[in-house]
């Protein structure tokens, strides 16, 4: 069962605007619980395509995690989410700006993370930024990989329209079966598929474990 989340937003007192909304509305449209529940107690994470870091400053202020390390292109949000971390201290939480996956360090997570963010990823680069999540991951440790759906049409396309406000951006879809063939591809075991949606927002959950 779902424990009450935390409140993280005071925290982010310089946050703007719209960020401040999705921070405190954003498990309304997409509950974390699915996620968080693959994550052992104590583990260390890694992020990749964090935003403002709120999955780890949760994930840190639940006492779930020892170590979180986010990654984000956006360095006005990785600069919210450094702030943020300073109220947690009882975690390490480490934020970087980066331009591709190549520059995250080369060390391994208990597990690593690409929740709503492979339809962000230019299409050249989403094996090769599948491929780096998974050669930070610990034997034995799990990938969390969370996207929209791309069907039915109508959800698919209000999620496009809400990534068009928020992001700015056209979105494309990596199709569920490619990410599980690319995953296959690098001898991760597929544990968990699910779909899940709340309000029009239908979301597709896989989880994976490495050798």
């Amino acid at each position: 069962m779902a424990r009450a989340l935390p409140d993280i937003l005071p925290a982010y007192p310089t946050a703007g605007f719209l960020q401040r909304i999705m921070i405190r509305h954003r498990p309304d449209i997409c509950p974390p619980w699915p996620l968080y529940e693959h994550i052992p107690q104590g583990a260390s994470v890694l992020d990749i395509g964090c935003g403002t870091g709120a999955h780890l400053v949760t994930l840190a202020a639940l006492g779930q995690i020892s170590i979180g390390h986010g990654a984000d292109i956006s360095s006005k949000a990785i600069a919210q989410a450094a702030l943020a971390a300073t109220n947690y201290p009882q975690c390490d939480l480490t934020f970087q700006a980066i331009k591709s996956i190549d520059d995250v360090p080369q060390k391994q997570f208990d597990v690593t993370m690409m929740i709503d963010v492979m339809h962000h990823v230019p299409l050249k680069n989403r094996i090769a930024t599948l491929a780096g999540c998974v050669k930070r991951l610990k034997p034995r440790g799990f990938f969390i990989y969370k996207d929209m759906a791309d069907e039915p049409f109508f959800d698919a396309f209000l999620n496009r329209l809400h990534d068009l406000v928020i992001a700015r951006e056209w979105i494309r879809y990596l199709p569920l079966e490619v990410a599980v063939e690319w995953a296959a591809h690098f001898d991760l075991q597929l544990i968990r598929s699910s779909q899940y949606r709340k309000l029009f927002y239908r979301h597709e959950l896989l989880v994976f474990r490495k050798p």
